[in-house]
């Protein structure tokens, strides 16, 4: 039976251990020789299982046999034998070998000259010929070239998802190319070797593209430990595109290529050496020879070595970089990292033109030598000229755009950057290349309007793990990127910076310690909350979950003392802002503290603590203490919006001169109190709060030996009583003319010294545990216990003030705490401790 494919002919399957008709029909029918499958298909598929496969057989050992491929014939390999759709195949399982041991097993004097050998001398083979999910293996062409394969005149196939490991010839270990441009896709080049030049490929062909390959322990006693090139035409680019070459062998030059347009983008160089002690021939390069013209771009060069010259790149021709990485290169001679003629760890330039732009060139070194060692990481001669601009290296050509520093790199291995690397944003944007729009990892080229410098950029964006990033002051170690505990941020507002260009990020975890808002001294400078963003004190720096953190315990500070400690003239005009939040805005768990809003005009006069315009953040568990402003010294809000206060202290918060709202202001906005304590507030109106044209509710909120000529809790400028609602709260002890300085507010279920008309509302002293040390929780006796309203509490509030059930024995406490017995709990004592 045969299946029909769409547009591409029909499927021909192949197993060798298949026992039916072998006609090739369907699996149970399969050829059981490959080379037989191929010879008779003219268009489609070939489907082979799993196993190993000879172009030759024991009974005809020919050498000379290989395997073909096909114009109009894709042969896929890594199948298991079942399968009815191609998808299904395992090709990294289920190996699917070319083998060219056809004589005695591992003595590779008999073994096939080349495993696949394809000439278009007759008939151009074009890209329909693909081979894909195979490993082709132990060819030898001692005495000719292209162990693995050998392409010929006008030959072109597709090769994809295949392996060439331990194959030899004499030029070219795993594939010679001829007047051919093959292309290669994920394919790897392990142990190939050859005799001369190309350890695991030789071409004298122009136009070939390599993507995404692997180049590993190739080997050639002159010179192209992986890569030879040959030609002298330079007609079309060869594109070396996100390969990785590894090779570790000793006497190698990694690549050579001459008078032709080569482009490698996106690859890595690694630990590939040419250290052989002949001067004539693999001494120099330990990466790339490079005799021709020469594009590299978002490429990474390092631990190569050599023996004389070029530890990375000896040039004798045109050569240009961009975007790359040039690190730890070594040469043992004269000098370490691209070479224009003599020495260099890095690179020398020997009679050639390079170019050098948006690189990094760092610790590349000589060992020994008539240079001495240490660090070289370019050198210029026999009349080679370099242009080398927006590069970081020590011992760079002068230029105002070069940079002798540190770039920072995320450690010695991984070549991207640290937040705070030097290299990000300082590159030149007209250098990149044309058709450049990403990195050698995949991501956006530019990023935050300047490119890097180097083969990365910095989007740490990409690599943040549950929405999540880490501040911790204390963290002196580590990357300082906000990825994680251990390479925590170090300041708040890079963490907030971070977040602003990173919509990944919905959270910051802040450790205990204290933030300030610059390291300066401009005191226009806040923590701005931002939508979409949840801002979270008081970690210990190891908390895997919200859950686990204790606010009360570890003490997170936002503070506005950046200047002299102890005075407030030039401390932040305000600690925290909001401007135009909408209730994505979240701040929690945090102390803000010493902002002092005293500029005498405009906004700095207002909201030393928290300034908000038009806002409706949601700011909970937070203290505010120790501020100083005309208005609104712990908090001052503006222009509508609707914010929510929920389980917050404002203490000791005090307004200058004739100001008011000593814990809160409030203007043409609404907004809503709950589970609060104010105590030891001043303002001359409102030491509490004061409110103007406000639409406000309050409940389960304390307010206690606040300060003020008017309205020691709450002060109103505003005769529309139907604005105000203040349910199971406790005024008691503010020293002023009145608690509240209006009769007209819809007050129920409260304690308010010197009585307030409204249901449910007591002039008892509401017996706190111990008011003259801060401890405002109630005695069990109080007659503040069980006397509120249920219905009052907003839906989702379960608890008080301190953290314990907001509801005991059926009905709520009047104020900010619950209690069921005299005996007040250890957490709580410590919560008040340190709210003071």
């Amino acid at each position: 039976m045969f299946c029909s494919l769409i547009g591409y002919g029909q499927i021909t399957y192949v197993n060798h251990a298949a026992t039916g008709a072998n006609n090739g029909t369907s699996w149970a029918n399969a050829y059981t020789s490959l080379r037989l499958a191929i010879n008779v298909t003219t268009s489609g598929e070939i489907w082979v299982a799993q196993g190993t496969y000879y172009p030759a057989t024991v009974a005809n050992p020919n050498r000379s046999l290989s395997f073909t491929l096909k114009n109009n014939v894709a042969i896929y390999g890594g199948f298991v034998g079942t399968e009815t759709a191609r998808s299904q195949r395992d090709y990294e399982n289920n190996e699917t070998i070319m083998s060219g041991d056809i004589g005695v097993a591992g003595d590779n004097t008999d073994n096939t000259y080349h495993v696949i050998k394809v000439s278009g001398s007759s008939t151009a083979i074009n890209s329909s010929a693909k081979l894909d999910g195979f490993t082709i293996k132990d060819g030898n062409a001692e005495s000719n070239d292209g162990g693995g394969a050998a392409f010929s005149s006008n030959c072109n196939p597709l090769i994809s998802n295949c392996t060439f490991i331990d194959n030899r010839g004499h030029k070219g270990g795993a594939i010679s190319c001829t007047s051919s441009t093959p292309t290669f896709t994920n394919v790897s080049f392990i142990d190939n070797d050859c005799q001369l030049f190309g350890g695991a490929f030789y071409s004298t062909s122009h136009g070939i593209t390599f993507s995404n390959c692997y180049f590993e322990g190739n080997y050639s006693p002159i010179e192209g430990g992986a890569l030879y090139f040959l030609d002298l035409s330079g007609l079309n680019t060869t594109i070396i595109d996100s390969c990785t070459f590894l090779i570790i062998w000793l006497y190698i030059v990694v690549v050579e290529f001459r008078v032709m347009v080569i482009l490698p983008s996106n690859s890595t160089f690694e630990d590939n050496q040419a250290t052989s002690q002949d001067i004539n021939s693999g001494s120099y390069g330990g990466a790339l020879y490079c005799d021709g013209n020469f594009n590299i771009i978002n490429s990474i060069f390092t631990g190569n070595k050599s023996y004389l010259y070029g530890g990375a790149i000896v040039n004798a021709a045109n050569l240009n970089i961009y975007n790359s990485v040039f690190h730890s290169n070594k040469v043992f001679i004269f000098s370490g990292s691209t070479y224009n003629g003599n020495n260099s760890g890095g690179i020398v330039n020997g009679a050639g033109q390079v170019t050098i732009k948006n690189s990094i060139l760092y610790n590349n070194s000589t060992i020994l030598g008539l240079f001495g060692g240490g660090v070289s990481n370019y050198y210029d001669s026999n009349g080679g000229t370099s242009t080398i601009d927006y590069c970081i290296g020590q011992g760079l050509p002068s230029s105002p755009n070069n940079f002798d520093t540190n770039p920072l790199f995320v450690s010695n291995t991984s070549y991207r950057l640290q937040f705070t690397s030097p290299a990000i944003n300082a590159g030149d944007n007209s250098a990149i290349p044309s058709g450049i729009t990403t990195d050698i990892g995949g991501n956006n080229r530019i990023f935050g309007g300047t490119v890097d410098i180097g083969a990365y950029e910095f989007e740490a964006c990409n690599y943040v793990a549950n929405n999540r990033i880490y501040v911790d002051v204390n963290k002196t170690s580590g990357l300082n990127d906000g990825l994680t505990w251990n390479n925590a941020f170090q300041d708040l507002q890079d963490a907030l910076a971070f977040a602003q260009s990173c919509e990944a990020v919905q959270e910051i975890w802040v450790a205990d310690g204290t933030y300030y808002p610059t390291s300066g001294t401009d005191r226009t400078i806040a923590f701005e909350l931002k939508n979409g963003l949840k801002i979270y004190g008081g970690f210990a720096g190891n908390e895997t979950s919200l859950s686990q953190r204790n606010f009360r315990t570890n003490i997170s500070i936002l503070s506005g003392e950046i200047g002299s400690t102890g005075s407030t003239s030039d401390n932040s005009y305000h600690v925290v802002t909001s401007i135009g939040n909408d209730n994505t805005a979240i701040l929690d768990g945090f102390t803000i503290t010493k902002g002092a809003a005293n500029l005498n005009s405009n906004d700095n006069n207002y909201g030393a603590g928290l300034y908000g315009d038009g806002t409706s953040a949601i700011i909970q568990n937070c203290t505010f203490t120790g501020n100083a402003a005309t208005f609104g010294a712990g908090v001052y809000q503006k222009n509508a919006g609707n914010s929510t206060f929920t389980n917050c202290i404002f203490h000791a918060n005090t307004t200058v001169g004739l100001g008011s709202g000593g814990g809160a202001y409030i203007r043409d906005a609404t907004s809503s109190f709950t589970n609060c304590l104010f105590y030891k507030n001043n303002g001359f109106n409102g030491g509490g709060i004061y409110n103007f044209n406000t639409q406000i509710t309050i409940t389960n909120s304390t307010f206690a030996d606040n300060s003020g000529l008017h309205g020691g809790g709450i002060y109103s400028n505003d005769t529309i009583a139907q604005r105000y609602t203040v349910t199971n709260c406790i005024f008691w002890n503010n020293s002023a003319l009145t608690q509240i300085n209006r009769t007209t507010f819809n007050v129920t279920y409260s304690i308010v010294q010197g009585g307030y008309t409204g249901t449910g509302n007591l002039n008892q002293d509401p017996l706190f545990v111990d008011a003259a040390n801060d401890n405002y929780a109630l005695q069990a006796s109080s007659p503040a216990v069980d006397a509120g309203n249920n219905a009052a509490i907003p839906s989702g509030i379960t608890t008080d003030l301190a953290g314990f059930d907001r509801i005991i024995n059926g009905t709520v406490n009047m104020g900010a705490f619950e209690t069921s017995n005299s005996v007040l709990p250890v957490e709580l004592l410590y919560f008040k401790g340190q709210c003071c």
